[in-house]
């Protein structure tokens, strides 16, 4: 939904499957999953498209 919503605005989330599960479950286990951590990895991850 996220990717959806971001797309839609000329954003896109370029990430590798494996290193999305790994920092998530990582958050997870490690009890740190706030929303400033996954706010700082989803800007790390992102790319603007021009709006046509």
């Amino acid at each position: 939904m996220t990717a959806a919503f971001l797309k839609i605005n000329g954003i896109e989330i370029e990430f590798q499957d494996g290193e999305a599960f790994s920092f998530l479950s990582n958050l997870y286990e490690t009890g740190t999953m706030k929303l400033s951590e996954l706010d700082r990895w989803l800007r790390a991850h992102v790319r603007y498209t021009p709006q046509q």
